[in-house]
């Protein structure tokens, strides 16, 4: 990349204000739509702590804030626990034995974490909730429905299968890049499978179950939406406190406060992370190229293992398909119809078919928006000559670290000036924006430093302009890269619920937004059509899934030619 910035002669003015401006244009965007609101709401929280806002020191100096916080660590502690049980065996199986199908199975256990928290609440809802699949079983069998509502189970049981595939994949990766003949030396000196995984695995892969447990803590530490649909009013956590407080008692000090605190301890669990991170990318640079899993036809343990956690984590989503064509005691696709019929009334406002309108537009301004501010970051670290660029590098991850519901109050409180952005929908593009910008600058700065120093130089030889260089030669090679990067902005944006909720207005609601509204209240046709919302959510995201996983795979493969 440096032959591309790094011009001559002439045209040195031109590249130092062409690389000033690849920093000022996602520099700015941070700055008013990321540092502005959270310092604002910032402000507001020790400016009424500093008066001495009586309701401030109610609320933290009594058992309530003790014990939000105490039930934010202890579920998310859990819900890690239980996400560890359950998805080691599928890495186990996935990293060591080749089996039929089994690049579906890595598919199916994967899919559950990039749909929306939403979809995935809506999926337990209708296999476990009050109108779900378990209480007809119950009902047609013991003559009484056996359900779960407003449950901590309910709550864990979304977890584990949310972030299963983030055990999967790196525990998995880790596992699947041991040598082979550690676990001959262990069968030689008459290890069993057990002895084998305690003393053997288990200390190999310890950073990168350490890896993977803070960042499923995480996930589950700042969790939102599963946890607003599925645990009811009695459960309470930062993040749905923000929200009650903010939204419902209107204590904006209170919910200011409690978005420091939450920002805070996740900063906090993000450097932990960052630092086990390098430990684990140490590790693995010991370690051997991966090797094909061992064959191992005859032995049916791997293959039952694989059945058995695929077919549990595709029972939530069959459930909420079947959930989608049942209206009342009918089998009918009239949820579906309704979709694109039905205009809006007084209690939605708009249709679900509008919804989806919306969730598309904003989806495709902010894949724009994110690609561009995402391009210029990457385009501007990848030089190898930036000073401070693993600190640049970490500002410009910064929104990573934010979850969804401080930035959307932060946007409430402090985007007013100088144009009053609230209550338009290119607030909702800024915050779905902000939220893929670093996913986007993630994706395209690896690419762009691959690219080989010697071709942009033989192209500037040649008499090729910057624009030319790119157009011909920089651009093809990153196309994969940029592909991926959008469907992840994409995606992001589809489902993205935490910051709408506070930032969208009523008719200019989102999918995700309207499938709350309707799970929320009672009708004979909002349930099924909260859940025919759904499953088209899941369409969508599982398209696009599959898209970024091909790109995905053209780039790997494009990068192994390279290297060859």
């Amino acid at each position: 990349m440096d032959g591309f910035l790094d011009t001559g002669g002439s045209e040195v003015r031109k590249a130092v204000s062409f690389k000033g401006l690849l920093f000022l244009i996602p520099a700015l965007f941070l700055a008013y739509f990321y540092f502005y609101p959270l310092l604002r709401m910032a402000g507001l929280g020790f400016s009424g702590l500093w008066a001495g806002d009586p309701g401030l020191a109610r609320f933290f100096g009594s058992r309530d804030f003790i014990s939000v916080l105490a039930f934010t660590f202890w579920q998310a502690l859990l819900s890690t626990l239980l996400t560890l049980i359950f998805a080691l065996p599928g890495a186990w199986v996935w990293a060591r034995y080749r089996f039929p199908g089994r690049g579906i199975f890595a598919l199916v256990v994967s899919l559950p974490f990039v749909l929306p928290a939403v979809v995935v609440a809506a999926a337990f809802l209708s296999l476990l909730g009050p109108s779900g699949i378990l209480a007809d079983l119950s009902s047609f069998l013991f003559g009484r429905p056996l359900y779960l509502e407003d449950s901590l189970i309910l709550v864990l049981m979304a977890h584990g299968f949310f972030n299963y595939a983030v055990v999967f994949r790196i525990v998995g990766g880790f596992w699947a890049r041991i040598p082979e003949s550690v676990w001959e030396a262990a069968r030689i000196l008459g290890a069993g499978t057990f002895r084998s995984f305690w003393y053997v695995a288990l200390p190999l892969l310890a950073p990168a179950l350490l890896s993977a447990s803070l960042l499923v803590f995480l996930f589950c530490f700042s969790s939102f939406g599963i946890i607003l649909m599925l645990g009811g009013p009695a459960m309470s956590t930062l993040e749905t406190e923000i929200y009650r407080r903010a939204l419902h008692l209107f204590q904006l000090p209170v919910a200011t406060m409690l978005a420091c605190v939450q920002l805070v301890l996740n900063f906090a669990v993000i450097f932990v992370q960052g630092r086990l991170e390098k430990r684990f990318q140490t590790a693995l640079a010991f370690s051997r190229r991966p090797e094909n899993p061992s064959p191992n036809r005859k032995k049916r343990l791997p293959l039952m293992v694989a059945l058995v956690s695929g077919s549990i984590m595709a029972l939530p989503l069959g459930a909420m398909v079947l959930a989608s064509l049942r209206v009342g005691d009918n089998w009918s696709i009239a949820a579906y119809t309704q979709l694109f019929r039905e205009s809006g009334d007084g209690l939605f406002l708009i249709s679900p078919a509008a919804a989806m309108g919306h969730s598309l537009i904003f989806a495709l301004a902010s894949m724009s928006l994110a690609l561009l501010t995402g391009l210029c970051a990457a385009v501007f670290l990848s030089r190898s000559d930036l000073r401070g660029r693993n600190l640049l590098e970490t500002f410009f991850m910064l929104p990573l670290a934010t979850s969804a519901v401080p930035l959307g109050l932060g946007f409430i409180l402090a985007l007013h000036w100088p144009i009053d952005l609230r209550g338009t929908p290119f607030l909702i593009v800024m915050a779905h924006s902000l939220v893929g910008f670093p996913f986007v600058m993630r994706v395209l700065l690896p690419a762009f430093r691959s690219v080989p120093k010697n071709l942009l130089e033989a192209a500037m030889t040649l008499g090729a302009s910057p624009a030319r260089t790119w157009r011909l030669i920089l651009f093809p090679l990153v196309l994969p890269a940029l592909g991926a990067a959008a469907i992840f902005a994409f995606t992001i944006s589809l489902g993205e619920f935490g910051a709408s909720l506070f930032a969208v207005r009523p008719e200019f609601a989102t999918l995700p937004v309207s499938i709350y509204r309707y799970l929320s209240h009672p009708g004979a046709l909002n349930y099924p059509k909260a859940m025919a919302m759904s499953v088209w959510l899941m369409l969508m995201t599982a398209g696009s899934f599959w898209l970024l996983s091909r790109l995905m795979g053209l780039m790997k493969t494009r990068s192994t030619q390279d290297e060859k």
